[in-house]
């Protein structure tokens, strides 16, 4: 961005000179005379304020960011354009991926507003009216998100980094913000940009059409704005591929790590001491198959690194997510009389954006994990160390939830978490301003009435509903119309015994529109048996004569896109999606 342009606004109050004249009334050293050069107080007006002051004698720095400034910026977002302010804090950066901006953007002046960088504690105006705030995906609303305004609108903005509160109240704590509109003018205005970073990827394309009309006695200007970002996956940069943070202990993979009493020394499987333990925790062994009876146990190996190390940042998750937003702004004015004046606004924005994440890392245990409460009969489905395979009552061992069990394990099989959103804002407005004289004097008077709506479309998909997932681990579940017993000791898609099959999701389906939790009880179209897409994923084991129903848990096609010769990283599995689909279907 070329150079700021910085004036100083004056902006004074009676108390201020009440409290200068108090001091120097009590001052008891005589002063000597000297010659007074007078002051030229100019009439300023507060930038956003209703009151107009002529005696103000106080500073307060204000930077103005002009038209030109914000082409020269390169920025695609009124939100990415202040977030490059030197007083800029924390604030909610558009479309990362680290499970706060979700899509919305943000100006936390000086680090005043909230530790999310929602901003709520900067007063956001457009020519000096309050704006709609903004919805969260986390619940947060309380800050404007600047996502919401086409950027052809814009013409200027002027950031108070000083407290206004004296005059606006709490909200403006650390400072105003105030974005001006375009100005009239004939003819019409358009411009195009095009942007990729030095590695090929994160596209960013944006247009604005702005036309203008001067009337007689009124005038018409209507902009058009469109931008669009791509994604930027964590696997493709050196510093996003693996974290940062060391691996010195042995964390969760899709192989799982297992906590399981009982298991320890135990004569009938053949275990040593300290087997499955909350010192020795064990791993899937991948790619086998568990034993019946007193052979399950060599499936699962002790766990320990480097070999049970899992990077789940190489999981093709955002760095910075796909975002698509366009909108329309536009503005009648007119003269009613010679000092009265219509000015009538209608606004419609719609913003897409999506955040992907790795899979969801489970953690649930009886009294041990992050998830507790959870119970494993010895006579469930898919234990492999009970009755279901092959082993004799007397020596099936079950997992209690007053027992310190434990599991981890990276939700692969589920997909990627996939959040999406599509804010649609509506702002309605118009008012009366003009001038009346009174009691011999000069009198400005306005009337402004508005209208705004943000309304949010969210959908968290790729989750994992716990009361479901523990119904399917219970014994009730073999009682329970409906319910599917949940495999958790090795991959869903690859079922044991031999009697039974697995359903997985139809790679092809149309994406539902609700979450998609591991459920007992829901099926896909794939025919009992392996379905063969790479792609596919199961969420439980079903006997081969139940029929298929339709399954709300499917997961979308992939479609990866990378630039021409670059090779992926060894650490990554297939690719995720590239494209962007915001939009859903009911399957």
């Amino acid at each position: 961005m070329q150079s700021l342009n910085l004036r100083a606004l004056r902006a004074g109050t009676a108390f201020a000179a009440l409290l200068a004249g108090s001091v120097m009334a009590g001052a008891a050293t005589p002063v000597l005379a000297q010659t007074a050069t007078p002051d030229t107080v100019e009439e300023v007006i507060v930038t956003g304020s209703r009151i107009q002051h002529k005696d103000a004698d106080t500073v307060g720095v204000v930077t103005t960011i002009t038209e030109t400034d914000i082409k020269n910026s390169g920025a695609g977002s009124v939100g990415e354009l202040l977030q490059k302010l030197p007083a800029a804090g924390v604030s909610l950066s558009s479309n990362g991926t680290q499970g706060t901006s979700y899509g919305a953007s943000s100006i936390n002046l000086r680090y005043l507003g909230g530790a999310e960088g929602s901003g709520n504690r900067v007063l956001v105006l457009v020519d000096g009216h309050r704006w709609v705030d903004g919805v969260g995906q986390r619940g947060f609303r309380d800050f404007v998100d600047l996502n919401t305004m086409p950027l052809g609108m814009i013409e200027g903005v002027e950031v108070l980094k000083d407290g206004a509160s004296a005059i606006y109240g709490a909200d403006a704590i650390a400072g105003v913000v105030n974005i001006k509109t375009g100005r009239d003018f004939d003819g019409i205005k358009a411009q195009a940009k095009y942007g990729v970073t030095s590695e090929g990827d994160g596209q960013e394309y944006s247009g604005v059409v702005n036309f203008g009309k001067r009337f007689e006695a009124g005038a018409l200007l209507v902009s058009l704005s469109y931008v669009k970002d791509e994604p930027i996956l964590t696997a493709d940069r050196d510093l996003t591929r693996v974290t940062l943070v060391p691996q010195t202990a042995v964390g969760t993979s899709p192989n799982g790590l297992y906590i399981l009493p009982g298991l320890s020394n135990n004569a009938y499987f053949g275990t040593a001491s300290g087997f499955a333990s909350s010192t020795s925790p064990v791993a899937f062994n991948a790619g086998s198959t568990i034993g019946a009876g007193s052979l399950a146990d060599n499936s699962f190996h002790t766990a320990t690194l480097p070999g049970d190390a899992y990077n789940t940042q190489a999981q093709g998750i955002y760095s910075t997510g796909p975002s698509e937003r366009y909108g329309i702004y536009s503005r009648f004015t007119t003269d009613l009389t010679d000092k009265v004046r219509l000015k009538v606004e209608g606004l419609y924005n719609e913003r897409k954006s999506d955040q992907l994440f790795s899979p969801v890392l489970l953690d649930i245990g009886g009294s041990a994990g992050t998830i507790r409460g959870f119970a494993i009969s010895n006579s469930q489905a898919y234990n492999p160390f009970g009755t279901a395979n092959g082993v004799p009552t007397a020596n099936a061992v079950g997992f209690a939830a007053n027992q310190a069990w434990r599991i981890r394990k990276v939700m692969t099989e589920v997909g990627n978490r996939d959040n999406v959103q599509d804010v649609v804002t509506w702002r309605l407005a118009g008012g009366l301003d003009g001038e009346v004289k009174l009691f011999d004097r000069d009198w400005k008077w306005d009337v402004y009435a508005l209208y705004s709506k943000n309304k949010i479309d969210s959908k968290a998909l790729n989750s994992v509903n716990y009361d479901r997932l523990a119904l399917g681990l219970s014994s009730a579940c073999a009682t329970t119309a409906g319910c599917v017993p949940i495999n958790l000791f090795s991959p869903m898609t690859s079922p044991w015994p031999t009697t039974s099959a697995t359903r997985r999701g139809n790679p092809t389906a149309p994406r539902s529109t609700t979450s998609r939790p591991i459920s007992p009880g829901s099926s896909s179209s794939c025919r009992p048996g392996p379905c063969r897409s790479p792609r596919a994923w199961s969420i439980a084991a079903t006997p081969p004569t139940t029929t298929p129903t339709p399954s709300s848990m499917r997961r979308r096609p992939i479609s990866p896109r990378r630039p021409a010769g670059r090779p992926s990283p060894a650490t990554r599995p297939p690719p995720p999606r590239r494209g962007f689909r915001p939009r859903a279907t009911t399957a």
